[in-house]
């Protein structure tokens, strides 16, 4: 296997939760919703992909890698960096924590023999949507664990002692909850550059997944792992296409996105991306989630 792609989802939801207003979802705001998709949408999805490539898991991403522990241990046979297949392999990844990947995905990847990694944001543990510390204790075989850091900030523009605690802390806690080693971890926001890998190695993960569009090879290295983002409004055909390593799409929307972020700075291009979104004053944002407001 040369090569595997990466499915970025969020949270799924119960069925008809986002067809029309919902009391349940009505606080978050467009950016937040535009990354969700309902129960039946989820399960079509893992059905047509299982037909299609490979579903692969975490621990066989750290062999594609050859990760320094695992160097010495002999490969299984099912394991990427072994095997002879000549299939599209794709792994699926949650970001943030949110309490319907186990409620609703788990079931779901269970049923088809999948696994998903869910990155959780630590201080939204206990919160209420996400996981609890219990939950993080007791998860199923079919969910496997990463960070999201610790607050859920942009971390390319901290200081460097910054973006070491937001790394640090909730690798901490994620073991602590769970009793697993987190060597893994999804950058919020894709807000990743050369400062965030590099600290990031030295804190102890071996697998950094990043927002970038592409299919991961071992040349690309286990420090920049892309991820296609699955939206509400992502058609199952997209979603084949993506998990084929076919970005032609994404990637020019990508580009398109990123060149007013560059003219305007960070900051600026958020609240244009904010009007243009149709956000109201006093819906949720992810920073406000985690301050419990």
């Amino acid at each position: 296997m040369e090569s595997f792609a990466c499915l970025m989802y969020h949270n799924v939801v119960r069925d008809g939760s986002l067809s029309g207003p919902s009391p349940e979802w009505a606080a978050l705001s467009p950016s937040i919703l535009s990354y969700f998709v309902e129960e039946q949408t989820f399960a079509e999805h893992v059905a047509a992909l299982k037909t299609t490539v490979k579903l692969v898991t975490l621990q066989q991403v750290r062999e594609f890698y050859a990760v320094a522990e695992l160097a010495r241990v002999p490969m299984n046979t099912g394991s990427l960096a072994t095997s002879a297949m000549t299939s599209k392999a794709a792994l699926l990844t949650f970001d943030d924590g949110w309490a319907g990947t186990l409620h609703l995905a788990a079931p779901i990847l269970k049923e088809a023999g999948a696994e998903a990694t869910v990155f959780v944001t630590t201080d939204l543990i206990d919160k209420p949507g996400f996981l609890t510390h219990s939950e993080l204790a007791n998860l199923p075989k079919e969910l496997q664990v990463g960070s999201h850091t610790k607050t859920h900030c942009f971390l390319n523009e901290l200081p460097e002692n910054r973006i070491r605690e937001e790394l640090r802390v909730s690798k901490q806690v994620l073991e602590e909850a769970t009793g697993r080693e987190i060597d893994t971890i999804s950058i919020p926001n894709g807000a990743v550059d050369k400062r965030v890998k590099q600290i990031a190695a030295e804190v102890g993960y071996r697998l950094v997944f990043t927002s970038e569009v592409h299919s991961n090879t071992r040349q690309a290295g286990p420090l920049e792992i892309g991820r296609a983002a699955v939206r509400t409004s992502t058609s199952p055909q997209q979603i084949l296409q993506f998990a084929q390593g076919e970005y032609r799409r994404e990637s020019w929307r990508r580009l398109m996105l990123g060149l007013p972020k560059t003219i305007l700075g960070p900051g600026r291009y958020r609240r244009l991306r904010a009007r243009l979104l149709g956000e109201q004053g006093g819906q949720l944002e992810m920073a406000d989630l985690v301050v419990g407001r």
